[in-house]
C-alpha cells in the first residue's frame, strides 16, 4: 500500500517515467541483461536480442539532462562519420530517438576488457604487456582521427 507517499510533480520525476517508459520499448527488441555502469551524460546496459542468440549489444541512454536540441543531429553526423572507418576494432553505433526525446545508441558488444580491469589483473606492472596494449589503442585512435573524428573521452573504465 503506498498511502502516505507523496510524489512531487517535478520535471525530473516525469523524465525518469519517460525513460522506464523508453527502456520497456526496447525490451520490446531486446532483453536488457545487465546495467554496465554510467557516465556523467549517460547510463550504459549489456541487452541481447530477443530471438537471436548471441547477439549482445551495448545500450547507451542519454541522461534527460545532458539532451539538448539539435542532439540527434549532431549525432547522426558523428555516426556518419564513423561509418566511413574501417578499422576491425571499431563498432559503428545506431541512433534511436523518441517523439519524446529519449536518445540512445545501440552497438555491438565487442569482447574485450577495460583499461581499469587489465590493470587490476596484472600483479606487476610489466612494460612489456603495456606498450603492446598503447600501441593498439593509438593505432585503433590513430585510425578514427584519421577519418576525421574526435573522440569525447578515453578514460580507463571503458
Amino acid at each position: 500500500m503506498l498511502s502516505g507517499l507523496k510524489i512531487k510533480n517535478t520535471p525530473l520525476f516525469f523524465s525518469a517515467i519517460k525513460n522506464a517508459r523508453f527502456l520497456m520499448g526496447v525490451t520490446a527488441d531486446f532483453n536488457i541483461l545487465e546495467k554496465i555502469g554510467e557516465s556523467l551524460y549517460s547510463k550504459v546496459y549489456k541487452v541481447k536480442d530477443k530471438g537471436k542468440e548471441g547477439n549482445f549489444h551495448i545500450f547507451k541512454l542519454i541522461k534527460p539532462e545532458y539532451r539538448y536540441k539539435g542532439m540527434t543531429d549532431s549525432l547522426n553526423r558523428q555516426i556518419q562519420q564513423f561509418s566511413n572507418i574501417n578499422l576491425p576494432k571499431f563498432r559503428v553505433p545506431v541512433l534511436y530517438s523518441t517523439d519524446e526525446g529519449e536518445i540512445c545508441l545501440l552497438h555491438d558488444l565487442f569482447p574485450g576488457f577495460t583499461l581499469d580491469k587489465w590493470r587490476k589483473s596484472v600483479p606487476e606492472f610489466n612494460l612489456s604487456a603495456f606498450l603492446r596494449f598503447a600501441i593498439n589503442l593509438a593505432a585503433e585512435l590513430a585510425g578514427i582521427h584519421g577519418a576525421g573524428s574526435i573522440h569525447k573521452g578515453l578514460k580507463p573504465l571503458k
